[in-house]
């Protein structure tokens, strides 16, 4: 499996065009602006699922309302994207577009403003209008064979003011990406880069040195709908993934509801193939994942559910995944974490384990070795938990830094084992430690039996054919430095040269069908 930012994979080559600025044509005759609608500021979800559009009106000064026209541009650092060009005047001026598509406007934060067509001036100031905070969300189904219709993962974006995150199904990403934004709205760096997430082998990257999945259920390997899937999506008894999510359209705030049958091969030893999982077998456990995103975006709570499915007890050990990035596009820069316990932030490398207390809740605190408090190219995170995790294993440095805790429970009839994350993320340690103390607070108070939930709903979703290509380039690039590395080949120009390789890869890829 490889991981992408689905920002990756649908933001380059697919949003609205976006230029440089211009100065403005001579003999402009509009230079003032109101959009009256969308207000501000406006929190959405774009579907890509199922299309929608939004209403824009409003006015302008315009004395040659016959000719004039407006571009609707939303503008967010020093760039724009475009939502309609050319759109006409009435004879007093105004202007209305009833079925506007937002698809170039998803996964950022911009200021929506009416501009004289062509012409975007300097000075935007005159020209006012709404903030437009848009997420998306996409579903993900098996296109053909035996199992094909079956969803095995989702996609879903939550874009606040000054942060956003990016959500997977456990099985393949979690949390897949957080990212901070500037006062200008320009996005400036990504934190997190898949976490509290699931993979068939526990050594990611390294097949060949693993000897467990990262669930095991009464002892046994055992899989999400998405590994599942990835293992064999031909195979008998393959589960669905199903979810459901909220919006408050007030503040941003996200909720996200899944549901993941866990299953394991009909062979369930170690390592799986297609052959030994030719046929999927239940194994008496659901995992039931709430997602929570507040703090305009800064702060995500994850609470997973591992709930007995048959009336029995079952023993649940788990190895959930945490990778960070801390930087735009993950440049290899030295990720440093402080575990509990620790007085200060240590670099590792991959084979690493560090033991740390038992005593929960706790935090793990993670930044940019050398990067000054407040910086906006990198910013700092905190993983709360609130069972005991120790030990952490590192089994992947380099591109982004990668580790796996250790966590176990019990799951009876009459309450799951619940297992709590929280996910802070920012600029100013103040403010991470502020976030982190809110979750420390918040996992003090003890889980009390929810009882079963119902399974989400499962939406009309996507073959997700750009998405496997993308996740291929991406694991090529990794395993290639990898390699290059083990034979103390990676140069300048060698690492150079692999990431030509690995953009022309993600160009071929981005034009497969979603």
């Amino acid at each position: 499996m490889t991981r992408v930012s689905r920002r990756l994979a649908t933001v380059a080559g697919l949003t609205a065009a976006v230029a440089l600025w211009i100065a403005p044509q001579a003999g402009a005759t509009i230079t003032s602006s109101q959009i009256t609608s969308p207000s501000d500021l406006t929190y959405s979800i774009y579907d890509l699922d199922n299309p929608d559009t939004i209403a824009v009106s409003g006015t302008t000064n315009s004395d040659n309302p016959s000719t004039d026209q407006v571009d609707l541009d939303c503008f967010h650092g020093g760039t724009w994207s475009t939502l309609a060009n050319q759109v006409p005047l009435e004879s007093d001026g105004s202007f209305s577009l009833p079925d506007a598509d937002p698809f170039g406007l998803r996964l950022e934060v911009c200021h929506l403003r009416a501009v004289p067509s062509g012409t975007p001036p300097e000075n935007l100031a005159p020209f006012a209008g709404p903030v437009l905070a848009t997420g998306s969300r996409q579903s993900y189904l098996i296109s053909d064979g035996p199992n094909d219709g079956t969803q095995y993962d989702y996609d879903i974006w939550g874009q606040q003011l000054t942060a956003a995150n990016e959500y997977d199904s456990a099985g393949d990403c979690g949390l897949v990406d957080g990212y901070l934004f500037d006062s200008s709205l320009e996005q400036t760096t990504v934190t997190w880069y898949c976490a509290d997430w699931y993979w068939w082998y526990e050594n990611y990257g390294n097949e060949e040195a693993s000897t467990r999945s990262q669930i095991k259920v009464d002892g046994a390997n055992a899989l999400t709908p998405y590994t599942a899937r990835d293992l064999n999506e031909g195979g008998s008894g393959l589960p669905a993934v199903s979810y459901d999510y909220s919006l408050d359209p007030a503040t941003g705030d996200l909720t996200i509801t899944e549901s993941n049958p866990i299953v394991k091969c009909g062979n369930a030893s170690f390592p799986p193939d297609e052959t030994k999982c030719a046929s999927f077998v239940g194994t008496g456990v659901r995992l039931n994942r709430t997602i929570t995103q507040g703090n305009d975006g800064h702060l995500v709570f994850i609470t997973d559910n591992w709930m007995s499915t048959d009336g029995g007890s079952h023993s649940i050990d788990l190895l959930p995944q945490n990778d960070q990035c801390f930087n735009e596009d993950c440049p290899e820069s030295e990720v440093q974490d402080k575990f509990p316990g620790e007085t200060s932030y240590s670099s590792h490398e991959e084979g690493d384990v560090v033991q740390f207390s038992d005593s929960a809740p706790a935090a793990v605190y993670v930044k940019v070795a050398g990067a000054p408090d407040g910086e906006t190219s990198t910013g700092r995170g905190a993983i709360v938990f609130d069972r005991p995790a120790s030990p952490a294993t590192f089994n992947s440095v380099g591109y982004d830094s990668e580790f796996y805790f250790h966590q176990t429970g019990t799951s009876t009839p009459a309450c799951p084992a619940t297992f709590r994350f929280a996910y802070a993320q920012d600029y100013d340690n103040a403010d991470v430690q502020a976030l982190a103390q809110t979750a420390l607070s918040r996992f003090a108070t003890p889980v009390t039996c929810p009882g079963p939930n119902p399974s989400p709903t499962v939406p009309v979703g996507h073959t997700g054919k750009r998405k496997r290509a993308l996740r291929k380039c991406k694991r090529n690039f990794k395993k290639a430095v990898k390699k290059k590395r083990a034979r103390h080949r990676l140069s300048k120009h060698a690492k150079k040269h692999l990431k030509k390789k690995f953009k022309k890869c993600k160009r071929r890829a981005r034009k497969l069908p979603a």
